[in-house]
């Protein structure tokens, strides 16, 4: 309409608000759209694309290297030796799946459960795997297994970054970053 200019209103993306009413070509009432992404759209952007980088990079290390995978789980002494390699690929299929869900922008709420649910199931097994003397890596990003070298330093810094991940999962759940989203 001649007079009035609507930006559009969108909370959970790059603009800002504006409805400015023009009362006539003179008129000191000029608004224009805010310039560039909001700090909570940066945030999100990070959050969201920074997940799906980290299940995409871990699921295909874990896939490439299968028979290390099997190792890992072995590892943790949590499973009998007929469960490593369905557990396996159940792992990497859900972390590759998780990972192209966020890529793509599907389902993004979910998703986020689900990596924050994951992340408690990784750090109660690193867990575990401390309380009870055992040495292992935890083949989080590549080959795992036992491994003479690991104390409780490297399992205090495998179990915040995997709470840096369940942060990230947070952020993604309470705001998504919808832009480049196929489904929110």
């Amino acid at each position: 309409m001649p007079g009035y200019r609507y930006i559009n209103h969108n909370k959970k993306g790059w603009r800002g608000t504006v409805v400015a009413n023009k009362l006539n070509d003179m008129s000191l009432n000029t608004t224009t759209e805010t310039a560039g992404p909001t700090w909570r759209a940066v945030v999100s952007f990070l959050c969201r694309f920074g997940l799906a980088a980290m299940w995409l990079l871990s699921g295909s290390i874990k896939l490439s290297n299968f028979v290390d995978t099997q190792q890992s789980i072995a590892a943790y002494e949590l499973f009998p030796q007929p469960l490593h390699e369905p557990l396996a690929l159940t792992l990497v299929s859900v972390e590759l799946i998780l990972g192209v869900l966020l890529l793509l922008g599907l389902f993004l709420r979910p998703v986020a459960i689900a990596t924050g649910v994951v992340m408690v199931i990784f750090i109660a097994g690193i867990i575990s795997a401390w309380a009870r003397g055992l040495t292992i890596d935890c083949g989080c990003f590549g080959t795992g297994g036992y491994n003479a070298s690991v104390g409780p330093q490297q399992y205090m810094l495998d179990i915040l970054r995997d709470i840096g991940f369940m942060l990230m999962a947070a952020w993604t759940f309470k705001w998504p970053f919808c832009r480049l989203a196929l489904h929110p």
